[in-house]
């Protein structure tokens, strides 16, 4: 597994271009990276409590084609397509409102490489953060056909908000949005809900193993119970000792000190 300094790839199919309604229409297929925690998971739903979030190489994949109607569907059968479907509500509203012609598109969305087949033959998602990925790339696809450059820091900047508002919608609550800014800005971020978004390094020597569990678990529900307690004496208390574990662990990545990082994700691990 390797970590994406770039999130966001689109790929023009340029022998697809047709010329519809006075503009040049391209299909265009969407590649959204996913999303790693690795310190500060649950205490970053308070503000000023950062984590450290990563991109990795596990892709969202979404093609876009001209088509007489709005039209979301699933290569890999995925089974909740709300996200998908509230990112596609928000970006047409927000062109709407900038006085754009709305032109409907098909999008046929993969997260398959967010998956994984177990012994038994059943399908498992991973948790990299597929629902993020998928409202990251509805946005970033229908905003670049549209004529917006998704590599710029301004138009990423307004991905990230539309993408927040649509994922919250979807989801039923406020998360903290990690994975929405991991999927879009890429690379190691030290991050902030709402507030700080810093990229940061980790040794090119070293090397993050990843192992799974066996089974995934709902943000939605897991948000719902974890939130009351957060907000607690003992929850703030708990957040502010996670918040100094994070510290700890970008200052150990900061000055290469492996010793200091692995103290740091134990304490990380021992506090949840």
């Amino acid at each position: 597994m390797q970590f994406l300094v770039r999130a966001v790839y689109i790929i023009d199919h340029i022998d697809r271009i047709t010329q519809e309604f006075g503009i040049v229409i391209k299909q265009i297929r969407v590649s959204v990276a996913g999303k790693l925690m690795i310190a500060g998971e649950w205490a970053v739903l308070v503000p000023k409590h950062p984590c450290i979030v990563c991109a990795i190489d596990r892709f969202v994949h979404a093609t876009f084609y001209l088509s007489k109607k709005f039209k979301i569907t699933s290569i890999n059968n995925i089974k909740n397509l709300s996200f998908a479907e509230s990112a596609l509500d928000v970006v047409i509203q927000y062109l709407r409102e900038n006085n754009f012609k709305i032109h409907a598109y098909a999008i046929a969305l993969d997260s398959s490489e967010f998956e994984m087949i177990l012994s038994d033959g059943t399908r498992s998602k991973l948790g990299f953060g597929s629902s993020a990925a998928v409202t990251v790339a509805v946005i970033s696809g229908i905003l670049h056909v549209y004529g917006f450059d998704t590599e710029r820091s301004e138009v990423k900047d307004i991905i990230f908000k539309l993408a927040c508002e649509a994922h919250f919608t979807a989801q039923g609550s406020e998360g903290s949005g990690f994975d929405i800014a991991a999927s879009i800005y890429g690379g190691v971020l030290y991050y902030e809900r709402f507030g700080k978004i810093e990229k940061i390094e980790i040794p090119d020597s070293w090397r993050l193993i990843v192992g799974f569990v066996g089974y995934s678990a709902s943000t939605k529900n897991l948000v719902k119970h974890v939130k009351p307690v957060l907000f607690g004496d003992f929850g703030k208390r708990w957040a502010d000792d996670i918040s100094t574990v994070v510290c700890d662990l970008r200052k150990a990545f900061e000055e290469d000190s492996f010793a200091e990082a692995r103290t740091a994700l134990m304490n990380n691990r021992r506090l949840l």
